[in-house]
């Protein structure tokens, strides 16, 4: 795997130690540093709620193939009273399943992530307030972790200073992060055991940067840094339709929408000085859908009415895993916007922003260009992980970064558009991916248009006629 350059000497927290060490002794520290390469983090997430979801879509520790990532979260524990504790009834033997995958893998490291959206700000706001309550969670953190044989422990409080979170909050959070790289150093030095790992998750907003995060303390406290470089636009706030995780700002983006992006979010967060060497490049797997005013405005950008449909095992409005974003494929119209390096389709009055194998092939190239440490990939079970789509394929989305980070080529893209269909021809044609629309084509330009409620387009007649007598393939 193209390597990522570490010390073996000095660990990446270190480096304002190794500046003032570099200006006291030089050439010395220079010739003391030993340099070697390590591979490129994939950082991959485990959710301990997809084992209640029904047939084929149920997830357990079993699924994970834990040959494509580097680095497993366990998503998530709790806090309860500024303690680490369990979440769902069953975590006690999760936590044994999920962590005998390192016998067969001796290099896999696993966490254990707290937070989450879900849990919200306030049990953190109680566990970092004082000197004594960090001390404690610290302390019973380092116990949970080594008794659950865990590698570290992964902190997503989303967000310090938000949610009911003071302002104060920034201090009394990279307080905690100093306090507990001191502790876990000393404890993996008093027991002769690796020290253990501290991960973070961080928000994309550029104000809640400045905001939220101790720049420094990340750089000298922390292992890994995992951006949320997706949800930048949602169903619940959003009433347009937009693209969940576009990699560039595209032509079409103008004011705060350029800062939406994944591009722009890491950039800024190396601009306000964190080391590349922490940044994961966050890659979700999942989709958010639209219901559009127009099925017929089918552009970025277009009006919509609310959420999309909920899908069929995930069961949330405006949310779509992989596995059923390929099932609508057949029947749908597929886009791709170029210039942002993300797809998406549309089925009827759904629009649905998702990522394929190609625009996730493309954010990994981006993360392996631009010498970030690593990428974070949410998550394992809403990727085709049991090939209902295609038996032949499984883990399409995940198996597509780890090619391109193995030194391996981009999918080509495989999207239809009206310059495809129309080219050199007028009249109406069908449309190669959907018998619910066709193609209206003018001397090689077009556009494309659906057929009425109930029915196809019939490949025969060149017209929409009742689904019964639909001859389309």
């Amino acid at each position: 795997m193209p390597p990522v350059t570490t010390c073996r000497l000095l660990r990446l927290r270190d480096t304002r130690k190794m500046s003032l060490l570099w200006s006291c002794f030089g050439l010395l520290v220079a010739l003391a540093v030993h340099c070697t390469e390590a591979e490129v983090r994939r950082w991959c997430y485990y959710t301990n709620w997809s084992q209640y979801r029904t047939g084929l879509a149920k997830f357990v520790p079993e699924d994970i193939d834990a040959n494509l990532c580097t680095h497993i979260s366990y998503a998530f524990a709790a806090l309860k009273n500024g303690k680490l504790a369990t979440f769902e009834w069953n975590d006690n033997d999760m936590y044994n399943r999920v962590n005998s995958l390192k016998t067969s893998h001796p290099n896999l490291k696993t966490l254990l992530s707290v937070g989450g959206w879900n849990m919200g700000s306030m049990p953190f706001v109680n566990t970092v307030v004082t000197e004594g309550t960090r001390r404690s969670f610290i302390g019973s953190a380092i116990d949970f972790l080594r008794r659950n044989d865990f590698d570290g422990l992964d902190i997503c409080w989303q967000y310090p200073t938000s949610r009911g979170s003071p302002d104060v909050d920034k201090e009394r959070f990279s307080m905690l992060l100093k306090e507990m790289r001191a502790a876990f150093d000393e404890e993996g030095k008093r027991t002769n055991r690796a020290p253990l790992l501290i991960g973070v998750v961080v928000g994309s907003e550029d104000r809640l940067v400045d905001r939220a995060y101790d720049i420094d303390t990340l750089n000298t406290s922390v292992d890994a840094v995992s951006l949320l470089t997706y949800d930048f636009y949602t169903p619940g706030t959003f009433k347009h339709a937009a693209h969940t995780s576009a990699l560039y700002a595209g032509k079409s983006s103008v004011g705060p929408d350029m800062m939406k992006n994944v591009e722009w979010t890491a950039n800024n967060w190396v601009n306000k000085g964190l080391s590349k060497h922490l940044i994961n490049i966050g890659i979700a797997f999942y989709a958010h859908s639209y219901l559009l005013e127009d099925a017929s405005n089918q552009k970025e950008g277009s009006p919509t009415s609310k959420a999309g449909t909920a899908g069929q095992y995930t069961r949330l409005d405006g949310f779509l895993a992989y596995y059923e974003v390929c099932q609508i494929m057949s029947r749908s119209t597929k886009y791709y916007l170029q210039d942002k390096g993300v797809p998406y389709l549309v089925d009827g009055y759904q629009w649905v922003g998702y990522e394929d194998e190609r625009s996730v092939a493309l954010k990994a190239k981006f993360a392996l260009d631009n010498k970030f440490g690593g990428v974070m990939l949410w998550a394992f079970d809403v990727d085709d992980f049991k090939g209902i789509c295609n038996t032949q394929k499984v883990y399409p989305l995940l198996k597509s970064v780890n090619k391109v980070l193995n030194g391996g080529s981009i999918p080509t893209q495989t999207t239809i558009s009206p310059v495809d269909v129309c080219k050199g021809k007028s009249g109406s044609y069908p449309d190669p991916v959907s018998c619910k629309s066709f193609y209206i084509c003018t001397n090689g330009k077009g556009f494309i248009a659906f057929c009425p409620p109930n029915q196809l387009f019939d490949h025969v007649s060149n017209s929409c006629v009742e689904s019964s007598r639909a001859k389309c393939s």
